[in-house]
């Protein structure tokens, strides 16, 4: 992938491409810590060889589709130990042709801490469809870790910030949080805040 200057993100030229699958990653394959991917290529990079010292993964403007089929169904991941990732970054999730509902993203979420079982740093940004804040207003059972260190994520209310603090992270040391809303009927009706204390 290519950064360009309004920080938006290209894929490779085919050619381009090419040659860094079939030639490059495979020479190199056993030095690489961390992978930064797109969409479009992120299969491609990924079933290029196998990454036995790769504990970090970055997936950038990737698409509902592909990180359903990533999380989901997992094809994309035979090459990797899915178990010595230990910091996934998401950015910039985009939608194309799958039917949307509100809870796509944690079910991603959901998926996410299935798949990956030693995760200790995550950056979620969630989609842009609902104005990038992730809610959990009906969760799934799934969303845990008991490795999980720290967390980069935005919300959507303080009733989503509670949830994700009510212990379903026990290790969780660092908490980065954009919420959306904040009611104070949210801070008063709670005698959850001492997670805060």
């Amino acid at each position: 992938m290519r950064c360009v200057s309004d920080d938006s993100i290209d894929p490779l030229p085919d050619p381009m491409l090419d040659r860094f699958c079939l030639q490059i990653l495979p020479s190199i394959h056993h030095k690489i810590k961390w992978l930064n991917v797109e969409s479009s290529s992120m299969k491609r990079i990924l079933l290029a060889t196998n990454y036995p010292n790769l504990y970090g993964l970055g997936l950038y403007d990737i698409e509902i589709e592909a990180a359903l089929s990533l999380f989901i169904d997992e094809p994309s991941l035979t090459s990797i130990d899915k178990n010595q990732i230990l910091s996934l970054v998401i950015s910039r999730t985009t939608y194309g042709k799958v039917s949307l509902t509100k809870d796509m993203d944690s079910r991603i979420l959901t998926h996410i801490f299935t798949t990956f079982s030693n995760l200790q740093h995550l950056n979620f940004c969630a989609s842009s469809i609902w104005n990038g804040q992730l809610s959990f207003v009906n969760p799934y059972s799934g969303i845990n870790s008991s490795t999980l260190l720290e967390l980069h994520i935005r919300l959507m209310s303080f009733s989503d910030c509670l949830y994700i603090l009510d212990g379903r992270f026990n290790k969780l040391h660092t908490f980065h949080v954009d919420i959306k809303y904040i009611f104070p009927s949210d801070l008063r009706n709670n005698n959850q805040v001492d997670y805060f204390g």
